[in-house]
């Protein structure tokens, strides 16, 4: 451990990224689907450069996604919608050989840690980062629960007890009640109306996603676990999710678009609704032409 409290094997390069267009921050979305396309963007950004650059964010969280140049939309050109800043704490993916986190050198933002880097598991690994995402969403749902008309109006409230203990100093703390939250979802939880079912639906979906990840992961470092079935399990691990890095970020995203066709699908149904009903009472408050004859 060096004076900066790294491990001495991890390696550190100073760089700087100059972007031509940015915007505010993720926080000061406007819509709730800002939000679902600008994590898509997101994530695919980070997945380029995990599969092309070898680099691991380290440090996702609502202040390390910002809006690029282009409004988010389905029209939107995907990866320009957002950019990925503040990699002080990035690191390479290929981390076999890396030490395993301890409490003076976990990487990320607390609130955002996964259930990996705060319990030591295993190395700082892509799948990190993703379930970082997921807290990401967490947050913005329950701190801003209603999206101010302009970014300047963004209020933030206090988030629920919840979710206040995952940015606990305590460890224990942290790791439980995220735990908890990825076993139950949003179930006890009632997310704010602005955000609607098919965010209910989305936050259930990511869960039940991250779940065997957190068994798996534990499973395989009970104390009692004997050398073959541990084996068995890091090799079962070790194919699901690195022999295809893709296939997860993939599913991630899936389910994030799904939410997005099932809030435009409603939207066209209340607008068509819209659309009917007024159709229908203009029909009625017009005049009959046998009326207008007769008052001739």
């Amino acid at each position: 451990m060096n004076e900066h409290g790294f491990s001495s094997g991890t390696k550190r390069r100073s760089s700087r990224t100059i972007f031509k267009e940015i915007g505010p921050p993720i926080y000061k979305f406007k819509t709730v689907l800002d939000v679902l396309y600008a994590l898509i963007d997101a994530i695919r950004v980070h997945q380029r450069m995990v599969q092309q650059a070898g680099v691991l964010h380290g440090n996702v969280s609502i202040n390390s996604i910002i809006f690029g140049g282009v409004v988010p939309g389905a029209d939107s050109e995907e990866g320009r919608r957002v950019s990925l800043v503040d990699f002080d704490m990035s690191i390479s993916h290929d981390c076999s050989d890396a030490p395993l986190s301890d409490e003076h050198h976990r990487t990320g933002t607390r609130m955002f840690q996964s259930l990996n880097v705060l319990k030591a598991w295993r190395p700082h690994g892509y799948l990190d980062d993703l379930e970082s995402f997921l807290y990401v969403l967490l947050y913005l749902i329950f701190a801003f629960p209603t999206p101010g008309a302009t970014p300047t109006a963004q209020v933030q409230r206090e988030l629920p007890k919840e979710l206040q203990d995952w940015n606990a100093d305590s460890l224990r703390e942290a790791f439980k009640s995220k735990s908890t939250f990825m076993t139950y979802g949003a179930s006890d939880l009632p997310v704010p109306p602005m955000w609607g079912p098919h965010i209910s639906a989305l936050i259930d979906d990511l869960c039940h996603h991250f779940q065997p990840i957190r068994a798996m992961s534990s499973r395989m470092q009970h104390r009692n676990l004997p050398k073959a079935q541990r084996d068995k399990l890091e090799a079962s691990f070790e194919k699901k999710y690195f022999d295809d890095v893709d296939e997860q970020y993939d599913e991630v995203v899936g389910y994030i678009e799904s939410a997005i066709e099932s809030i435009l699908a409603e939207q066209d149904s209340a607008n068509d609704s819209e659309q009917s009903t007024l159709s229908d009472s203009l029909s009625h408050s017009r005049p009959s032409k046998g009326r207008r004859e007769e008052g001739i």
